[in-house]
């Protein structure tokens, strides 16, 4: 929702912007006006969407890859709730959570040492 208001506002901002320029560079008939703003509405449509459905896959990815080892993480403290070891959950080495699961895996293999 972030990505849609801040890229539907950049668009309105840079088409009024645009045609203020225009208006004051160059002196043209209503006609070429006219078409040179149903021009830059379209291209500003296009761009827009795109960077609305471009914007939210990212968001989406970035998302996703950072709940997955929450949710495995999840898991394996049911798993250990019901007085088994769970399987050392597997993370790539990159920041907080991958730091968080390399604890978590760390107190797992403690406790079946002990």
């Amino acid at each position: 929702m972030v990505i849609l208001v801040f890229v539907m506002l950049s668009s309105w901002a840079i088409y009024n912007a645009a045609c203020v320029l225009a208006d004051g560079l160059i002196s043209i008939n209503e006609q070429k006006q006219h078409q040179f703003r149903a021009t830059l509405f379209q291209y500003l449509w296009i761009f827009s969407v795109s960077a609305i459905i471009i914007g939210s896959l990212i968001h989406f990815y970035l998302t996703k890859r950072i709940i997955q080892p929450l949710k495995q993480l999840i898991h394996s403290t049911k798993t250990m709730k019901q007085g088994l070891y769970p399987t050392p959950i597997q993370v790539k080495p990159e920041g907080e959570i991958a730091e968080l699961v390399d604890q978590f895996n760390g107190l797992v293999q403690q406790l079946k040492n002990n």
